[in-house]
């Protein structure tokens, strides 16, 4: 039970930081575009 909710647990924190690192690229992305493009 307890290794259960332990892989529960990993699998969500995967999932979370998988979702964090793509919002950070999109974030980096968007920064940069922003930065290089003169209007803004």
């Amino acid at each position: 039970m307890a290794a259960a909710a332990f892989n529960i647990g990993m699998f969500a924190l995967d999932r979370v930081r998988t979702v964090l690192v793509a919002l950070s690229l999109i974030v980096l992305l968007k920064t940069v575009w922003v930065l290089m493009t003169p209007v803004g």
